[in-house]
């Protein structure tokens, strides 16, 4: 019986990402084999995301011996429009009636801009942000007929003249003991020229490592770093991810300075940075300089950026060609970096195989 009903939803837009506030249009189209009695074709949007935290308790001697996770679903959109037949509000009709073939009905639908509809979001075990809409073709008293359809929504995230200023520059130092007993010190001074970007735009980069020590610093690095921050009955983790990350190519010896201007580090495509109390998962960013000292730890300094929707309007002179290579192989390795805990070790090191290298 359910092959004489297909059911489809069709968009007008090719590529099924949104807005707040951008128009959804398309069409619902049913197939029947014969003639049927139906009440109504509606059209439900949703978006809702939902979180797990563990509480990281195991213990041998209770019977819960695996940690509790805690899960929540919070649900930012959730509203059916009617296509054809009756209103929810008004009395049933018996006498309607779909014809055989191939009937179609268009739609419009706005999505809302006065409540919070974050970016759509894959976290993996930990989170996801997810948005559909469900076709249901009502065919009392028979089981409703049901078609889902997925589609992503893109937060609008402005890049305003406060993060367009620079930062002001930052500087860190460590101090350990030499081999010969003498102690030794590291300066790492870095400065970026603003604190908000789009993807596809470049960080500009200027460094100095003094190396005031006997040791031999094998390279700087930086990081493009991810922090997912979820909540769920009032637990929270972090969790962070590396999603570029790039290595100067000379060494700086013992008693050596080494110093580098306008080092242009490309944005890779990732979504918007989401702050908001009012939800359970939120998406900030992080930009590491670091100076990689062996038998110690690493010395580095954080940048907090802010990345921003991409713009239509960028001009095409900001994105250079060799950007796209660069963030197509940051895509990559993303893909192959698993996700980490804020609490655990700091050894996010990842594979030769993705790391690029700064222009010296």
């Amino acid at each position: 019986m359910t092959q004489d009903i297909e059911l489809q939803i069709i968009l007008d837009k090719e590529h099924a990402e949104y807005s707040p506030g951008e128009v959804i249009e398309g069409s619902i189209r049913v197939q029947l084999r014969n003639t049927m009695n139906a009440r109504a074709i509606r059209l439900r949007f949703r978006g809702t995301a939902c979180t797990q935290v563990s509480d990281g308790v195991q213990s041998r001697i209770s019977v819960r011996s695996k940690p509790y996770i805690y899960k929540e679903v919070q649900v930012y959109l959730d509203t059916t429009i009617s296509i054809w037949g009756e209103e929810d509000s008004q009395p049933r009709i018996s006498n309607l009636t779909l014809p055989e073939g191939s009937n179609e009905f268009k739609f419009s639908y706005q999505l809302p801009t006065d409540i919070a509809l974050p970016s759509s979001l894959e976290g993996g075990k930990d989170c996801y942000i997810r948005y559909n809409m469900v076709a249901i073709l009502e065919n009392p008293p028979n089981d409703d007929h049901q078609q889902e359809l997925a589609f992503q929504v893109t937060q609008q995230v402005d890049i305003g003249p406060t993060l367009l200023q620079s930062p002001s520059p930052l500087q860190n130092d460590i101090s350990f003991c030499c081999f010969c007993f003498r102690p030794g010190l590291v300066k790492l001074n870095a400065s970026i020229d603003r604190s908000g970007y789009r993807p596809g735009e470049s960080i500009s980069l200027d460094i100095k490592c003094q190396n005031l020590s006997n040791r031999t610093i094998p390279c700087l690095r930086v990081r493009f770093i991810g922090c997912l921050a979820v909540a769920a009955e009032g637990h929270t983790k972090t969790i962070r991810t590396i999603i570029q990350e790039l290595y100067t190519k000379n060494e700086i010896s013992p008693c050596q300075t080494y110093e580098s201007s306008n080092q242009t580090i490309p944005i890779p495509s990732t979504p918007p940075t989401s702050q908001s109390l009012a939800l359970n998962v939120n998406v900030t960013y992080i930009f590491q300089v670091a100076a990689i000292i062996p038998f110690s730890k690493d010395l580095h300094v954080d940048f907090p950026i802010v990345i921003g929707s991409k713009s239509t309007n960028m001009e095409s002179s900001n994105i250079e060609t060799t950007n796209e290579s660069r963030k197509e192989e940051a895509i990559a390795a993303m893909a192959q970096i698993a996700l980490v805990d804020s609490t655990a070790d700091e050894s996010l090191d990842i594979e030769d195989d993705t790391r690029c290298l700064i222009n010296s």
